[in-house]
């Protein structure tokens, strides 16, 4: 029977409710904190108490430890269902207590959680990574920040744990450009940004970091797809994903963050929890064992190695091997080895092994190439879909031009690049993944409802807008009328440059083609021209030095970006050098395509987006010094933003 709020002076003729005197009521444990929000109508006793009795900080770990007020009585809770105990309780993970004690719903430690219905079908639970710590979540929680702090999180897929322990040696990390953009975002946005870092293989995430700075948009000296940018460690743990199963990401839908096959954002409730789970998990250096860190353990103790994804770098400095890269970065999952562009060169482009040694040309087909294009913020897309795609009135350009073995090469609309060398294995297909590029919105239709599908021939370095030879084939046309269908003839002629860019293919002996192409990894400081290779040779003369990208696309001549960025005779970078200090102390180097700035033994530009490279031999100057650089930046987009809406 309910009670009275009356109790034994109720006047109420005939009530009906339980009446019972106001001392043998239970203390309200909340208006003994300080507020209850039931007020006059709440059931439990509110006794009035002087200040120095009430405490500063509201806590419940008095009534949970000493049993004082018999919550268990007071809070029933439902009967246990397939619910129960499978996700980690979040008053537990905070208080390392809980008010329903043992009659929670949720899992009190990772030793309490239960298993899934359908979850790991087909696996043991001793197929995950080994842990000498498992179970243990008895760590003193010393968060960095608290839950009212606004933080965005993000996951991070590493091939191995040892690729991720020379990111922590060399405190960088890479991912794509897609995601370094929207990183950046949360940066502008956010005052922590958070990392994850997971190994699939071993089923579990591994470390825990931050992004203190703007990430440079600057491609990867060794894949135009990898955008490097240096992370501060937090902590090295292992959870299992057993115990992030439950949580989504931000992208994505339904996907939950133990599903995710990609890098991407974390819901922030979520990310927080997660931190929760990392700092209660006592601290674990396990790139100090790495071999037994890098096992599966089975049921009954046995460790098993685990084969890496991809062979590890040739380069130590070097993160990502090449075909780590064309796995995680070209999709693929699930699909066969064509799509991936794993079977290497095929059918009419001549094998490395007899390319390389000069005579005919490359591309030994009949078929005219085709340029298709995208955005920056569609490449990332792009390559995980394996997917191309034109608007709908490129339709009989498409049909016209494209079949299964077609050479195709992919123009970037906002930087000027040209990638390639791709083959198309599908003819032209209406809206083959109606949701390709269509955004978050869900239901929205692709925009680029012609789609081909393709696989990777080869990984070169992109060739520059200015790029004269390339300019030479397109007959001097910008960049965004570059897309459609070429000829047989200038099909070979990019090949073959492509070709000589990736190491495989030697011009002919008397052919005037140069020195023989190699790799960037093999290249010394006389390197092949026009690669991402010649960017290496600008230095920055201070020991302390970061890049801060521009992101203003680049127009030529129409908007002078150059001239906005410096001022007249560069005044606007001489007014944030004499902020600080002197040109003896700070530089500011413009540097990219549209930059003016020739380097290298071929004297051209940097073939990288427009940035600045800003550099001081103190160490506290740097970021000032790259705050007052941003600030110029900023303004030169509002005009060109303003320009652009006129």
């Amino acid at each position: 029977m309910p009670q009275c709020k009356h109790g034994k002076s109720c006047k109420i003729k005939n009530c009906p409710l339980k009446h019972e005197d106001e001392e043998e009521r239970a203390e309200c444990i909340f208006f003994r904190q300080g507020f209850c929000m039931h007020g006059p109508v709440c059931k439990f006793r509110h006794i009035k108490r002087p200040p120095d009795e009430c405490p500063s900080v509201a806590t419940f770990d008095q009534y949970v430890a000493s049993g004082n007020v018999p919550l268990s009585k007071k809070r029933k809770t439902h009967q246990p269902n397939q619910f129960y105990k499978i996700t980690l309780c979040k008053h537990w993970l905070e208080h390392g207590n809980c008010p329903f004690g043992e009659e929670c719903h949720y899992a009190h430690g990772e030793a309490d959680l239960k298993m899934v219905a359908g979850q790991g079908e087909g696996e043991s639970q001793g197929d995950e990574g080994y842990d000498p710590l498992k179970g243990r979540m008895d760590a003193v929680l010393d968060l960095p920040y608290n839950s009212t702090t606004k933080a965005a999180y993000f996951l991070m897929h590493a091939p191995d744990l040892a690729t991720l322990q020379r990111a922590r040696v060399r405190g960088y990390w890479g991912t794509s450009l897609r995601i370094a953009h929207e990183m950046n975002d949360a940066v502008r946005t956010f005052e922590w940004v958070v990392i994850f870092f997971t190994v699939r293989g071993l089923k579990g995430v591994y470390g825990v970091a931050s992004v203190p700075t703007m990430i440079p948009i600057v491609p990867s000296p060794y894949s135009p797809l990898v955008v490097e940018f240096p992370v501060r460690w937090m902590r090295t743990v292992r959870m299992s994903m057993r115990m992030l199963s439950h949580l989504k990401m931000v992208s994505g839908g339904s996907t939950n963050v133990g599903r995710s096959n990609f890098d991407g954002r974390i819901d922030k409730n979520a990310g927080y929890e997660i931190l929760l789970i990392a700092y209660r998990k006592p601290e674990w250096d396990w790139h100090a064992d790495i071999e037994r860190a890098s096992c599966t353990i089975s049921d009954n103790g046995t460790l098993t190695a685990v084969s890496p994804p991809a062979p590890p770098s040739p380069d130590p400095t070097i993160l990502f091997s090449m075909q780590w890269i064309q796995q995680a970065f070209s999709g693929g999952h699930g699909r066969g080895d064509d799509a991936r562009g794993r079977g290497g060169p095929r059918n009419h482009h001549a094998p490395p092994g007899d390319a390389a040694g000069g005579g005919g040309d490359y591309y030994g087909g009949n078929l005219p190439g085709f340029v298709v294009g995208c955005t920056p913020q569609m490449m990332q897309e792009c390559f995980a879909r394996s997917l191309f795609g034109l608007p709908a009135n490129r339709r009989g350009d498409a049909q016209q031009g494209i079949r299964q073995g077609t050479p195709l090469f992919l123009q970037d609309l906002g930087s000027g690049m040209l990638y390639g060398l791709f083959e198309a294995v599908s003819p032209p297909l209406d809206n083959a993944e109606p949701s390709a590029w269509a955004g978050r919105d869900r239901g929205a239709m692709t925009p680029l409802p012609v789609q081909v599908r393709f696989r990777i021939v080869l990984r070169a370095p992109p060739l520059q807008p200015m790029d004269p030879e390339a300019a030479q084939v397109f007959s001097n046309r910008p960049p965004a009328d570059r897309i459609g269908p070429i000829s047989l003839g200038q099909t070979k002629v990019l090949s073959n440059m492509f070709a000589a860019r990736a190491g495989v293919w030697n011009p002919p002996v008397g052919g005037g083609g140069g020195p023989p192409h190699r790799p960037p990894h093999q290249q010394g400081a006389g390197g092949g021209r026009g690669g991402p290779q010649s960017g290496l040779f600008y230095k920055p003369p201070f020991k302390f030095s970061q890049n801060v990208p521009v992101n203003i696309p680049f127009t030529g001549d129409g908007f002078g970006v150059r001239k906005r960025l410096l001022g007249p005779q560069a005044s606007k970078i001489h007014a944030v050098v004499n902020e600080f200090g002197s040109q003896q102390t700070i530089k500011v180097r413009l540097r990219g395509i549209g930059s003016g700035f020739r380097e290298g033994p071929n004297r051209e530009e940097a073939p990288e987006p427009l940035h600045f490279v800003v550099s001081v031999n103190e160490e506290q100057l740097l970021q000032p010094v790259c705050a007052s650089v941003q600030k110029v930046i900023d303004s030169a987009r509002s005009e060109y933003m303003s320009s652009r809406d006129k």
